[in-house]
């Protein structure tokens, strides 16, 4: 076998999930009369497999009192990082919580919508991964030929440590 055999995966995986850094300001959730924004700063591939491609993405978030016209956001001072594996195996968003890394392991499906908390993990990985936020997960289920069960996707990501812990997941 060529030492070179696994650069074409690399470029397929790779090339399935849009690359495009999404300039303007997303609303996160909204809870009374307050809505929690996002803009991305920064976008790096950390790495892929068979499994997806692993990107590290740096996030400014900030709130306003709605998310109606143009709201006036208040932006935090620091931006912070999470990680997002791009996979039809295993979508997932990963953030670094008080010394450990918190999985949010996403059932994507046309037939499934995630738990509220997910909310926002949800809309930020169909961000990153095929630049649509906050448009109807189960119609971007389809068309972008998910089916992945929550159930699914939480036995999957059992086991990870490090955000490059999802490279080595197999189905």
């Amino acid at each position: 076998m060529c030492a070179w055999s696994w650069l074409p995966a690399l470029l397929v995986t790779v090339a399935a999930f849009d690359n495009v850094l999404a300039v303007e300001a997303q609303v996160g959730s909204c809870q009374r009369d307050v809505c929690s924004w996002r803009k991305q700063l920064a976008r790096d591939l950390v790495g892929s497999s068979s499994a997806g491609a692993l990107f590290r993405v740096t996030l400014l978030g900030g709130s306003a009192p709605d998310s109606r016209g143009k709201p006036s956001i208040k932006w935090n001072r620091k931006p912070h990082g999470v990680y997002v594996f791009c996979s039809k195996k295993l979508p997932a968003v990963m953030i670094q919580v008080d010394g450990s890394l918190q999985v949010d392991a996403l059932g994507i499906s046309p037939d499934e919508y995630p738990p509220p908390v997910l909310y926002t993990s949800a809309s930020i990985y169909m961000e990153v991964c095929h630049n649509t936020p906050d448009q109807d997960l189960n119609v971007l289920a389809k068309r972008f030929g998910y089916a992945v069960s929550a159930q699914e996707a939480e036995t999957l990501s059992q086991g990870i440590k490090t955000p490059e812990d999802v490279l080595k997941v197999h189905r």
